[in-house]
């Protein structure tokens, strides 16, 4: 956990940093699962997807545009992928393995 933390605040630097240029930046925006919990106990990823649907947000029809499909496409994916490295990739795999 120290480890993910000091990448997790030099990760939030880079973010400050893009959005210094960008416009505001509020650190304390974030969406909410159990994804923490289900981590702690297994290795996980929990990535986002954007869909470019703006200005409709999550249960407006307008939300399911033509590039949400897309975006789940690239998100299955994405995830087939991670499954078939944690499958045939040995280094991936025995980490996975030993990871308490």
């Amino acid at each position: 956990m120290a480890e993910f933390e000091v990448m997790r605040e030099r990760v939030m630097r880079c973010f400050e940093a893009g959005a210094l240029a960008t416009g505001p930046f509020d650190s304390r925006a974030a969406a909410s699962t159990d994804m923490g919990n289900v981590s702690l106990a297994i290795p996980s990823i929990h990535p986002g997807i954007g869909i470019d649907s703006l200005p409709a947000v999550n249960h407006q029809p307008e939300f399911a545009a033509p590039s949400a499909d897309r975006a789940l496409r690239d998100g299955a994916v994405a995830l087939a992928w991670t499954a078939i490295d944690c499958a045939t990739d040995e280094a991936v795999r025995t980490r996975l393995l030993t990871t308490p």
